[in-house]
């Protein structure tokens, strides 16, 4: 069954190879094109740092829960991401080597935020991992930046395994709205008996397994549809997904999209117990979808489209239009889901996008001017 998953998993990531190198073929002469319609304008950092914390302190716990606000509010977190992606590059571009990967140190913090508000370590990791990526890809030792890599890699196979060995005790503290104190005593007390990981050790390996071995709910899938009796969705959930950025307050007979759990419920027969979290991912959704072939063409698309958003921001961020740059990498930020539904994925990019041309209006109205009197008034 793992087998089978693994080999479906594999044909995905060749689609999204295939993607991503087929954008690279098409814009290799278009990049100085692209280049030349840029224009240097950088922006102050804090801004954008205070209005992402603004969306993660204040408006995530008041408005998160409706849903067509919520995808804007998730986008918008995104900026304190962003804030620390273009400290760390301002500092490279200093030469100062040192600050750069400050930023990256002082990412950590985005782990422990999420563990102690909400339980979830994930959330937090997935963040740090995408500041560490995109600094530490300015280093020029190539040995440096495996050790890094090496580094990092073993120590987050550690804190997982230490921070799954106590998970369900820290839930229950922060669920059960103990205050913070409690908070940080319970998850200090975990992190203080330390686990380093140890690949002959079999809990370790379970833990592992269990969290982020993906393929085996893909190959339990393509056991399930193998069946006769059961039928593929034959494009049900891509259609869904396609119209679920659309407020309900604009369509209020909009069909009603089931999450993630639902979707792996219908497309491996798995009974999942109600408020269960459980991610189906892209594949798995292309899978239940259209078999082999819609996860090759899907993937495919979705590499073409990440590397299209990629490729000009990097050029944008080349040329020091930072502004251009959040304006291309923000929706890209939030498409990366690996076990999100379509319908996630498609929301947030939409809700990001709006995001970045309201703050695109923004930056071009006040701050860049604001940047421009100061300029004056220091000539």
């Amino acid at each position: 069954m793992t087998y089978a998953g693994f080999s479906v998993s594999l044909i995905g990531l060749i689609g999204y190879v295939i993607g991503i190198l087929t954008m690279d073929r098409i814009f290799v002469r278009r990049w100085t094109l692209i280049a030349e319609r840029q224009e240097p304008r950088r922006i102050r950092l804090m801004p954008v740092l205070i209005v992402g914390i603004m969306f993660s302190v204040l408006f995530s716990p008041l408005l998160g829960g409706i849903p067509s606000v919520g995808a804007i509010i998730t986008a918008g977190e995104r900026l304190t991401t962003i804030s620390f992606i273009l400290g760390s590059w301002y500092a490279f571009n200093k030469g100062n080597q040192i600050a750069a990967l400050g930023w990256v140190a002082f990412a950590i913090i985005f782990p422990i935020v999420t563990t102690l508000s909400g339980g979830f370590i994930g959330f937090g990791v997935i963040t740090f991992l995408m500041i560490a990526v995109f600094s530490t890809s300015f280093l020029k030792s190539n040995w440096l930046l495996l050790g890094l890599a090496v580094l990092v890699s073993y120590l987050g196979l550690s804190v997982w395994v230490t921070y799954s060995r106590d998970r369900q005790e820290i839930r229950e503290v922060v669920w059960g709205n103990r205050d913070f104190e409690k908070r940080l005593v319970r998850v200090y007390s975990t992190f203080k008996e330390f686990e380093p990981f140890n690949p002959f050790e079999i809990d370790h390996l379970e833990s592992l397994d269990i969290r982020f071995n993906k393929n085996h709910e893909v190959g339990r899938s393509v056991e399930y549809l193998s069946h006769p009796y059961n039928s593929y969705a034959k494009g049900e959930t891509v259609g869904f997904a396609l119209i679920s950025w659309i407020p309900r307050i604009v369509w209020p007979n909009k069909p009603m999209i089931g999450g993630s759990a639902d979707l792996v419920s219908r497309s491996t027969g798995m009974r999942v117990a109600d408020g269960t979290s459980m991610g189906v991912g892209q594949i798995l959704e292309f899978y239940f979808n259209f078999g082999k072939l819609g996860v090759v063409v899907g993937m495919c698309f979705l590499g073409c489209v990440i590397r299209y958003l990629d490729i000009h921001a990097a050029v944008c961020l080349k040329e020091e239009n930072v502004v251009g740059f959040i304006l291309w990498y923000l929706p890209l930020l939030v498409m990366i889901q690996p076990a999100g539904a379509l319908s996630e994925v498609i929301s947030s990019c939409v809700a990001a996008g709006l995001l970045s041309f309201g703050l695109n209006w923004y930056f071009k109205h006040f701050e860049l001017r604001n940047l421009q009197e100061r300029y004056i008034k220091s000539g």
